[in-house]
């Protein structure tokens, strides 16, 4: 229950995750999709993963959630 009710399950906790960790995840991400695009083209699987990865990081560095965090709980 504790584990559920952890709303750093969902969102990024502040500090260095925030400001330093996913900032510089993020950039690898960019990076390498444009090497493996360079590279060879990425098929439309693997380019919708990713992509949908980076929105995902976006959404954590903008302060929001990701994932199906309970309700009314915060």
């Amino acid at each position: 229950i504790q584990a559920e009710a952890n709303p750093y399950n969902y969102k990024l906790p502040p500090g260095y995750y925030k400001e330093v960790l996913f900032p510089v995840l993020r950039e690898l991400l960019v990076g390498t999709m444009q090497v493996l695009d360079k590279e060879r083209p990425i098929d439309s699987a693997r380019q919708k993963r990713l992509e949908e990865l980076l929105q995902k990081l976006d959404v954590l560095l903008q302060g929001g959630y990701v994932g199906h965090p309970r309700r009314g709980m915060w």
